[in-house]
Order: C-alpha cells, then sequence, then structure tokens
C-alpha cells in the first residue's frame, strides 16, 4: 500500500513536484481516496509499474555488446529502455531471446538510435516510426491513455547550429505524431546541461538538476517549455551518484546531460526518475530509469501458421514414408465424404504436413553467444572501478572471447554454405539468411 504524497509528513518525499497549486492538472490519475480519514491508504486501478530507461552505450556494433545490455536490462528489470548511439546501418526489427529490438540507423554505422522491450511489452506496440538515425517513436496500446515514447541522440557539442536546427526539426516532426491524450515521453542522450531551477522554467525543470546551464540547455528547455514536458530526472532529491549520467575519460568530470520527459498531465505518474551507477557495458554514460505507473493492454494478434521443416522429408526416409501413409489415408477419407479431388487431395496434405512434419524451433540472432561468455559479463559488473586494472583485463578477455567465438560460427556457416552450394538451394539460402540478415 502507498499513500498519496499530499497524504504524507513533508519530510517523507522531497523533490517531488506538486499538483496542489495547479489545478489544471486535475486528480491524481492512478490512484482514489479510501474513506473520510486523510491518512487512509490509497488504492492503485490496476496500474502496473513500468520501468523505462534510456541509455547512451556508444556502440552495439561491437560482438557480444547486445547481450551485455540485455542481460542487465533483466538485472534492473527494465521493460523499455532507449539506447542511443547503436552504430547500426539502416532500419530493423527483430527478436533477440526474451527481447524485442527496434532500432533506426543511417548509411554508415555512426550515431543510431533503438528500442528494446521485454515481451510482455513487445505485445502492446501499435506501431513504430524511424525518423532519422537520431530520432524514432513507438507507440503502445495502454488503458485509457496510449503512450508514445520518442527516443533521441543530439548532436555533439562539436556539431554545427544546422545540425542542432534538423534534429529539432525532426523532434518536432516525431512530437506531430502524438495526440494531446497521450502520455508522451521524451527520453535520450540531449547533449545538454540545465542544471536546477532557476525560477524561469515555469516548472519544466526540478531542483535537483545537476551541474551550470549551457547553451544547449537552453535550447532544450524551451522545447520542452513549449511542449510541456517536464523533465523528471530533475524533480527528485538523490545522492549526487544518482544525478550524473556522463563522466569524463578520466573520470574526474560528471555531467547530467541524459534525460527522461513525460508531458506534464501524467507528471504524478513518475514515481522515481534517477540514474543507475552499477550498470556496466562498457560505456561512460550510466542508464537514467524512470519508474511509472501506468495500464499496457496486449494487443490480439492473428494466428500465425507456424513454419514446418520440409527439409526433414528429404534427410530422413522414414518420417517422408510416415507423411505419404497419413496423406494417402486423409485423401481416402476425405474423398468419400463428397468432396471434389482436388480439394481432398490440398487438405490432406495440409493436415498431414502439420500432423508429421517436425516445426521450425525459433533461433536467436546471435547463436554463437555462450554461457560462459554471460558469466564473465556478470563478473566484471561486479568489479566497482570501471578504471582498474582488474576491470580492463576482464573487459579485454570478454571482447576476445566473443570475437572468437563469432569467427568460429562465421566460419562454420561459410563451410555449410559451401556445402550446400549446387546441391540443396534452399537450405543454402537459409544459411546465408542467418549470417546476413538477407536471402541475397
Amino acid at each position: 500500500m502507498e499513500m498519496h504524497n499530499s497524504q504524507r509528513k513533508p519530510n517523507s518525499v522531497k523533490g517531488v513536484l506538486s499538483t496542489d497549486n495547479d489545478p489544471s492538472l486535475g486528480k491524481v490519475p492512478y490512484v482514489r481516496q479510501i474513506g473520510p480519514d486523510r491518512h487512509q491508504a490509497t488504492v492503485r486501478n490496476n496500474k502496473e509499474t513500468l520501468r523505462i530507461g534510456t541509455w547512451n552505450v556508444r556502440t552495439l556494433f561491437q560482438a557480444g555488446k547486445l547481450e551485455n545490455v540485455t542481460q542487465e536490462m533483466s538485472r534492473m528489470k527494465i521493460n523499455i529502455l532507449g539506447i542511443c548511439e547503436t552504430r547500426w546501418k539502416h532500419n530493423g526489427d527483430f527478436q533477440t531471446d526474451d527481447y524485442r529490438m527496434l532500432y533506426s540507423g543511417g548509411d554508415r554505422h555512426e550515431r543510431g538510435v533503438g528500442i528494446i522491450m521485454d515481451k510482455e511489452r513487445a505485445k502492446c506496440v501499435i506501431g513504430h516510426w524511424e525518423l532519422s538515425d537520431r530520432v524514432m517513436m513507438v507507440k503502445l496500446k495502454g488503458s485509457p491513455f496510449n503512450i508514445s515514447i520518442i527516443l533521441v541522440y543530439a548532436p555533439t557539442s562539436d556539431s554545427s547550429e544546422d545540425d542542432i536546427d534538423k534534429f529539432y526539426e525532426t523532434l518536432e516532426e516525431a512530437k506531430g505524431q502524438c495526440k494531446s491524450q497521450e502520455i508522451i515521453i521524451v527520453m535520450g542522450d540531449l547533449n545538454a546541461k540545465v542544471g536546477q531551477d532557476q525560477g524561469d522554467g515555469d516548472g519544466i525543470i526540478g531542483k535537483h538538476g545537476l551541474g551550470i546551464r549551457n547553451e544547449r540547455g537552453d535550447r532544450w528547455i524551451q522545447w520542452c517549455k513549449r511542449h510541456n514536458q517536464i523533465i523528471t530526472n530533475t524533480c527528485f532529491q538523490d545522492h549526487p551518484r544518482r544525478l550524473w549520467t556522463w563522466r569524463s575519460p578520466g573520470g574526474n568530470i560528471k555531467n547530467q546531460i541524459d534525460y527522461i520527459t513525460i508531458n506534464s498531465r501524467f507528471r504524478n505518474a513518475i514515481k522515481h526518475s534517477k540514474a543507475f551507477p552499477g550498470a556496466d557495458c562498457g560505456s561512460d554514460h550510466i542508464p537514467v530509469i524512470c519508474k511509472l505507473f501506468v495500464k499496457l493492454k496486449n494487443l490480439k494478434k492473428t494466428n500465425v501458421t507456424p513454419k514446418l521443416k520440409y527439409e526433414a522429408l528429404q534427410s530422413d526416409l522414414r518420417l517422408k514414408e510416415t507423411n505419404a501413409v497419413d496423406v494417402k489415408n486423409r485423401f481416402e477419407v476425405l474423398s468419400q465424404e463428397g468432396e471434389t479431388k482436388w480439394e481432398s487431395f490440398k487438405k490432406a496434405l495440409v493436415e498431414g504436413a502439420n500432423a508429421t512434419i517436425p516445426k521450425q524451433e525459433k533461433k536467436n540472432k546471435n547463436k554463437w553467444m555462450t554461457d560462459e561468455i554471460i558469466d564473465m559479463m556478470k563478473e566484471r559488473q561486479k568489479i566497482m572501478n570501471r578504471k582498474s586494472p582488474e576491470y580492463k583485463k576482464a573487459d579485454r578477455e570478454i571482447k576476445k572471447k566473443c570475437q572468437k567465438n563469432k569467427e568460429a560460427w562465421v566460419s562454420a556457416k561459410c563451410e555449410e554454405i559451401e556445402r550446400c552450394k549446387n546441391k540443396d538451394s534452399s537450405s543454402m539460402h537459409k544459411h546465408i539468411k542467418d549470417l546476413t540478415g538477407t536471402k541475397s
């Protein structure tokens, strides 16, 4: 049981934005008062806690990096994670273990953004829009409000003003896809410092930001003010290590440049928003994670016909004979029921195949990843000092192991393609698709 913020003692919660003086925001959407006693607990109306985060991982174009990130997601119980600087080319959508990955990239291995969701939240996706290698959006079905998540990766301080203008134009385009009654979350690496509330933010910034505001921060705040977006990870009082999101190579400078925002109408749906310095994937950024009380709704999917392993008929003569007998028996029964020969034969073939031929198993994207490497990543995460020789040694060993396993898997695939060449074209193209992602 949890009590409404206005019912708690004044010192029990610090830094939480209050709506007591803003009647336009209405009542808290996810709680209701029970009984006349103002100290009585409240009940959440069938809401669930959704953990949403953003993390600049520096690159996913490295063997084993994606598995490292999903492992950290599982450890920190993150449901939806926005990834900045994936450095993947083009756009894509694929399943990896128990996660769904959507990504948007360019023509080169630079920049790039992506969103990873666990399998339960992936069922709620209405659509996704890849606007550029810096901006993408995913829309989830909610009850009673849908959720639009816009992931951004802003240009760095070395970029020109034209790049900044183009970025904000694309961001405006993404915001234009959202409806006013939706929960709108904008998050990512903004490469901007907003600092603390200086009285000019109109409640957009909280009192617990970090650092001194810069020019890029001014522009980001102006955009948030124009669209009524609250910067959530400046609104909660936490230890400074829960505020900074980026550290310099030497570790002497720490800044807050990654943010999660939500439209002010739903500000009370955010229960906490902070950085998690214990996360590890070899990046100089750390993830920012917020807890959101909201109700999602699974979309009804059409029945998908499972794929069958037809090549098994060629390699297994016993299976081939069993299938032929089954189809023959079904055809004889169906032909006696008055159907045409063609309809009877077609139905017998389909039913016989489904009954006797085994179904294809779902395959992971990276088949070279082993439990040994996963365990090595877990041990590396326990090393607190990221600059220590012990951590660097563990990191080198993991990268070496990943590269070795991947090269062995690629070599085995190439040998299999050569073996199937001019003999079994169907299997050859399947191996090519496993290796390259395309059939050509």
